[in-house]
């Protein structure tokens, strides 16, 4: 599988951005909010590692434990 950097936020868009976790259902459960992107994507990537560490535990994820199987992805959105 090739890795595609992200493109990296226009000028025009707000720096802030929101860290989510999508699941199976289409739900998406928010994590964070950060005054930048550059804060955003480390969070993400440092929470992608947690669930990749976590095993069969469920993740606790603003206040819901959430099934490992229903994780569809991270993302990271501008605001």
């Amino acid at each position: 599988m090739e890795l595609v950097p992200d493109p990296e936020p226009d000028d025009s868009s707000p720096g802030s951005a929101r860290v989510t976790i999508r699941l199976t259902t289409g739900e998406r459960v928010p994590v964070a909010e950060f005054p930048t992107h550059d804060g955003a994507k480390e969070h993400a990537r440092s929470l992608i590692r947690d669930l990749a560490d976590s095993g069969d535990e469920w993740p606790l994820v603003n206040g819901r434990f959430l099934k490992p199987e229903t994780i569809v992805s991270v993302d990271v959105e501008s605001l």
